[in-house]
C-alpha cells in the first residue's frame, strides 16, 4: 500500500513506534526519496494512552496511518477499531497489519472498518514461509497505482497483443 500510493512531499505517515521492518523501512524510505514526513505514536499497554498519542499526532496532513493490530515486540493489542475511527474523522485512510492478529484471534476486515489490512499466511495460519493476505476496501481499488505488475494482475485481461508497449 505504500508503494502503490501517490505521496506528495509534506503529506505525512502516522505509524507506531513498535513496528515490525516490513512497515518501518518503507515508511522512512518514502521519507528520504518522497518528502513524505513519518511520525510516530506510542504504544501503550493502557489504551487510552496510546489513542492520546495517535490523537496528538494526527493531523490533516496525514495522507495514512499504518500499525500493527498487535506489537511484534511486546504484544500489546492497540484498540484498533478506535484508532480507525480517529483516522477516518480526518479523511485518513488506514493500513492495518495483522501479522500478529489474523488467525490468532478473530478478525472481521468489515467490522474493523479499516481501509487496508495485511496478514502473514506463515504464522498463525501456518501457511507457507513466504506467503501473506492483503485486504483492500473495494471504494479504495482505484485510489492505489500498482509499482508491479505482472500475469496475473489484471481484473480482466485482454489478448496478449493488445498490451499497450511504448516504442
Amino acid at each position: 500500500i505504500l508503494g502503490a500510493t501517490d505521496f506528495k512531499p509534506g503529506d505525512e505517515i502516522l505509524i507506531g513506534n513498535q513496528e515490525h521492518p516490513a512497515l518501518l523501512y518503507p515508511s522512512v524510505s518514502l521519507q528520504r526519496t518522497a518528502g513524505v514526513v513519518v511520525r510516530q505514536f506510542t504504544y501503550h499497554h493502557d489504551p487510552a494512552k496510546t489513542l492520546a498519542s495517535f490523537s496528538a499526532l494526527l493531523s490533516p496532513r496525514t495522507r495514512l496511518a499504518a500499525f500493527s493490530h498487535v506489537s511484534c515486540e511486546t504484544g500489546i493489542r492497540v484498540p484498533a477499531a478506535e484508532l480507525i475511527a480517529l483516522a477516518h474523522q480526518q479523511g485518513t485512510r488506514v493500513l492495518v497489519d495483522g501479522a500478529q492478529s489474523v488467525g490468532s484471534f478473530p478478525v472481521n476486515f468489515r467490522q474493523l472498518g479499516c481501509d487496508y489490512l495485511t496478514g502473514s499466511s506463515h504464522k498463525w495460519l501456518c501457511g507457507p514461509k513466504g506467503t501473506g493476505i492483503l485486504v483492500i476496501r473495494r471504494d479504495r481499488l482505484d485510489e492505489l497505482t500498482p509499482r508491479y505488475v505482472g500475469g496475473g494482475s489484471l481484473a480482466a485481461p485482454g489478448p496478449r497483443n493488445e498490451a499497450a508497449i511504448a516504442d
